[in-house]
């Protein structure tokens, strides 16, 4: 795995664990705790990571990859995760004795939230990025 996949997994880690620890709260504060709850979310969240774990790597060997196949390749993996965590949910729901399902749920739209808010933390008060590009 190359260094920037790496180090936007960890990013997009620690704000899917941060967010999932406010999830907690939150469940808590309204009552709603169960030993299922935490259960579920660590679910969601290993679902997630593996899931920007998964993309990360596509988009690392499609580099590689012959131009006339690309557009393939990226479906393929596209579908294959969207049934992963389609699964997952499934067995979230079907399990509810054991995981709570929203937050097994919840913790899968994290990722997306962490990568919305990096550039916030790429760009610096100047309008340009770390390495002194403009961004205008």
């Amino acid at each position: 795995m190359s260094e920037v996949s790496r180090r936007e997994l960890g990013w997009v880690a620690l704000w899917t664990v941060g967010l999932s620890a406010v999830m907690l709260i939150v469940f808590a504060l309204l009552g709603q705790w169960s030993w299922r709850v935490p259960l579920g979310a660590l679910l969601g969240v290993c679902t997630a990571l593996l899931n920007f774990y998964l993309l990360c790597r596509t988009v690392e060997k499609a580099v590689d990859r012959d131009p006339s196949g690309l557009r393939g390749y990226i479906r393929a993996s596209q579908y294959l995760r969207l049934l992963m965590q389609g699964a997952v949910l499934a067995l979230a729901f079907g399990l509810k004795d054991v995981f709570h399902p929203v937050a097994a749920l919840l913790p899968l739209f994290f990722p997306q939230i962490a990568v919305r808010l990096r550039p916030l933390w790429k760009q610096g008060g100047d309008g340009t990025d770390q390495a002194g590009g403009d961004l205008t």
